[in-house]
């Protein structure tokens, strides 16, 4: 009889080493998956006295993106006045005025941009709000804790989109490419 050693099949060190870098690949993709992305607010200018916003409670901006009527024609957003329940609530316990609590459950928004309710005020955000978009798209300020957002942030946001398709329609209308500036969020119920 003779001695027969099996042959080596390939290096072992090779595969423990290319078996933990699929294995920590694995890993970054599973979490990128798991950990819903959240926008960063971008540093804005302050705004000029130029600026100053023109909403009025009864203002409703209403529009398809895509040109075609609604599915939810009920999506005009309540604007809020003082005495409306409040969820970020000014000095004296109100809702500041023109900023919008209430949107169909399910209905998309586009999201321009969020500002932290703790170093911005809602008057500068309804300021914010109202240099951007253009006739079609229109912005509204959104209070974040009345729609499952993030909470505690002021979200400029154009609502009426009845998909996330057609939110990111309007992100490319107002000719916004990047999509940590312009994203479709859809609104809790």
């Amino acid at each position: 009889m003779t001695n027969s050693t099996p042959a080596p099949r390939g290096n072992l060190v090779l595969g423990i080493v290319l078996g933990a870098v699929v294995g920590i690949l694995l890993i970054v993709v599973a979490w990128l998956q798991l950990v819903p992305r959240t926008a960063e607010p971008a540093e804005s200018p302050a705004p000029t006295a130029e600026s100053t916003p023109t909403t009025s409670p009864t203002q409703s901006p209403t529009s398809a993106p895509t040109g075609e009527a609604s599915e939810h024609p009920e999506a005009t957003p309540t604007i809020s006045v003082p005495g409306d329940t409040p969820s970020a609530e000014a000095p004296d316990g109100t809702v500041p005025e023109g900023v919008v609590t209430e949107l169909p459950a399910g209905s998309f928004v586009t999201v321009l941009r969020s500002l932290p309710q703790g170093s911005v005020s809602a008057e500068d955000a309804l300021a914010q709000a109202a240099g951007m978009g253009n006739e079609q798209h229109r912005p509204v300020v959104l209070d974040s804790n009345s729609f499952g957002f993030t909470a505690n942030y002021w979200v400029i946001a154009v609502p009426g989109a009845d998909s996330s398709q057609a939110a990111v329609a309007v992100c490319e209308a107002l000719g916004i490419g990047d999509r940590n500036q312009c994203y479709p969020r859809q609104v809790r119920g």
